[in-house]
């Protein structure tokens, strides 16, 4: 944070993973298990994922399952989109490590300075991206 409190925004690598959990309901979830567009839509300034930070699949899911909890937040999250960085910023997208107090992870996808990101880029990232199930 700044000298004002304002949460200082850094830079992630573009050979990081970002992750967005999916809840298991059907404005996510297609009946053929695919992902919807929905999983990247935010109306509050940005996507909020948690960047890898080094750590393996489980364990990135097994943290954000966790904090999640410690939130109150009882959402079942089935499955993760797993985004490669790289792909995010091919479909001008911007990634930021935005650090909680509770979630040094916390990163927010942007476009255009908000998390309403255009609908063909999100068709796009989902579909270069992977859908892991969750073991948790």
């Amino acid at each position: 944070m700044d000298e004002k409190g304002n949460i200082l925004k850094g830079y992630v690598e573009d050979g990081e993973h970002l992750f967005r959990g999916v809840p298991n309901q059907p404005s996510f979830i297609k009946e053929d298990g695919s992902i919807t567009s929905a999983i990247l839509k935010d109306s509050h300034g940005g996507v909020s994922v948690d960047r890898d930070g080094g750590r393996n699949d489980s364990d990135v899911i097994a943290f954000f399952c966790k904090t999640q909890k410690d939130l109150g937040k009882n959402i079942s999250y089935s499955k993760f989109l797993k985004m490669p960085v790289s792909i995010v910023r091919q479909n001008q997208c911007d990634v930021a490590a935005v650090p909680l107090e509770n979630n040094p992870y916390h990163a927010e996808i942007t476009q255009n300075g908000s998390g309403e990101l255009k609908r063909g880029d999100i068709k796009n990232i989902i579909k270069q991206s992977f859908v892991l199930d969750n073991p948790v």
